[in-house]
């Protein structure tokens, strides 16, 4: 009996070190900071657990170079489910600049990079740096409706995914999501 306590400490401890070693272990092999590496761990859990999260196929995301993620946009936490998938780049999606201003949105956005769009205009800016991105060689998640259609509709795919890759070379991946 006087040693349950001492044994209990010592699992705990043991745990906490197996823990932090795991932690720093997946961590060096992110390209992400480590409270975003512990945030896209979180995400990829929540996306299993909650929505049941699962891929068909392998990920066909380049390591590096200019690449162009394009999707239907089937429900809001479309972008999460796609970060979840891929963990050895980091995206950066275009996003409606409203959710800029919610603090959590606006912390992720701006941690992975996010490039805010208006919705209600052809917003030659975002474009401009969206081009400037992929030709620097980075990952830019495009969801190709623009916006989530209502149920039962089918929105007309943009054209901004096309220009941008004819512009930059950058190589496109379609994802589909159900």
């Amino acid at each position: 009996d006087r040693w349950c306590g001492l044994i209990a400490m010592g699992i705990g401890m043991l745990m906490l070190a197996v823990g932090l070693t795991s932690l720093v272990i997946r961590h060096t092999n992110q390209p992400d900071p480590i409270g975003l590496s512990i945030t896209r761990g979180f995400n990829e859990f929540f996306c299993r657990f909650w929505y049941k999260l699962k891929r068909v196929g392998p990920c066909t995301v380049p390591r590096e170079g200019p690449v162009i993620i394009t999707a239907n946009h089937s429900a809001t936490p479309d972008p999460l489910m796609i970060y979840a998938e891929c963990h050895h780049r980091r995206i950066s999606f275009l996003v409606a600049k409203e959710y800029t201003g919610i603090p959590v949105a606006k912390w992720f956005i701006g941690s992975i990079a996010c490039i805010p769009v208006e919705r209600d205009a052809n917003d030659a800016n975002s474009a401009r740096e969206a081009l400037r991105r992929l030709k620097n060689g980075d990952a830019l998640g495009i969801f190709i409706e623009g916006r989530i259609p209502d149920p039962g509709e089918v929105a007309e795919p943009k054209n901004g995914v096309a220009m941008l890759a004819l512009r930059s070379g950058a190589t496109v991946i379609p994802v589909g999501i159900s």
